[in-house]
């Protein structure tokens, strides 16, 4: 049977994984076909790409302060 911490965490590491296919595809999106969006198509792409990075380059931090919070059970 899984902790309380493995149920959070394994799931939470799938659903990052997805977080970073989406960002790869939309870095592809925004090399190699610019012409097909608009300018403020392009900017607004490149606000969720900025969104995405910073999900993902924080996930460690995160982690962190999420398994404390699991520790003293307030989740």
């Amino acid at each position: 049977m899984a902790t309380k911490t493995q149920q959070i965490i394994i799931p939470r590491n799938w659903l990052f994984g997805r977080i970073n296919f989406v960002y790869a595809n939309l870095n592809n999106l925004l090399s190699c076909n610019p012409a097909n969006f608009t300018e403020g198509e392009k900017q607004e792409l490149r606000k969720a790409r900025h969104i995405l990075k910073s999900i993902l380059n924080n996930k460690l931090i995160n982690n962190e302060e999420l398994k404390k919070q699991i520790k003293n059970g307030k989740i």
